[in-house]
């Protein structure tokens, strides 16, 4: 069986969650994102960790990318 990602439902525990590290490149794209101001890459950095530690603690499995 391969292991895989979906979100076939939206009742069942999460069980793996992929989320995506803030970038420097896309941070300094924020303008074309259209972000309403720039962005902060330290603290994006610590709620981004703090949302995995959140997302763990839940007991959803959060690979590291």
């Amino acid at each position: 069986m391969t292991e895989g990602y979906g979100g076939q439902t939206l009742v069942e525990p999460l069980r793996r969650v992929l989320v995506r590290s803030p970038s420097h490149t896309d941070f300094s794209r924020w303008r074309e994102f259209g972000w309403l101001g720039q962005p902060d890459l330290r603290v994006a950095a610590t709620q981004h960790e703090r949302l995995c530690e959140v997302l763990r603690s839940a007991g959803a499995e959060v690979p590291h990318a």
